[in-house]
């Protein structure tokens, strides 16, 4: 009995002992770290810089590019001359993923051509280049040409998908003095050659 005595006092003592010791560092020496697990760095999506000059050899059109935005009556602003090309700001920049948008008017405010008059010639096949401001020369040829309803949006214009388009807009069709606007909008649509 009185080796019980004697073992239960040993346990106790051990037991007290041991509830003093600090399994942390043990514990964690006998864990390895765990290996992490690679994850991928997303590639960023290269940007163009914005357009600044429009060429289009067949109407002799060599101008200067303006960004413009949406105006009153939800309306996508023009160029402040009759003489000038805008880039719609609220698309993408010619050269990126979808379409770009350019802007230009018909004729004047007398009736006079404007930058765009001509631009019912373009055909498939022909060539549009676009200047950004970094230098970069943007190639895109004609695919095809389509008249809309004047009371068209922006929205309905521009094509969606992740090929690099162009299309230049302007007023097509005949003048309705009611109205104060010309009938149709005529797009000429372009891919991107480069």
């Amino acid at each position: 009995m009185k080796y019980f005595y004697l073992n239960l006092v040993l346990i106790l003592v051990l037991f007290i002992i041991l509830s003093q010791v600090d399994y942390s560092n043990a514990l964690s020496l006998s864990v390895p770290d765990p290996t992490p697990i690679p994850t991928s760095t997303p590639t960023p999506t290269p940007t163009q810089a914005p357009p600044v000059r429009l060429v289009i050899p067949k109407l002799s059109i060599d101008t200067d590019i303006e960004p413009v935005s949406i105006g009153a009556n939800n309306i996508v602003e023009m160029p402040d001359g009759w003489d000038k090309a805008g880039w719609y700001t609220k698309a993408v920049k010619p050269g990126e993923a979808g379409t770009a948008v350019i802007v230009g008017h018909f004729d004047d405010q007398f009736g006079a051509p404007a930058i765009f008059y001509y631009l019912k010639q373009l055909e498939a096949g022909d060539k549009v280049d676009i200047l950004t401001k970094e230098g970069k020369i943007l190639n895109f040829t004609v695919i095809q040409k389509i008249s809309y309803p004047f009371w068209s949006s922006i929205d309905d214009l521009i094509v969606p998908n992740q090929n690099r388009n162009l299309i230049l807009i302007t007023c097509g069709g005949w003048w309705n003095q009611q109205l104060h606007s010309y009938s149709e909008r005529l797009v000429i649509q372009a891919v991107i050659n480069n």
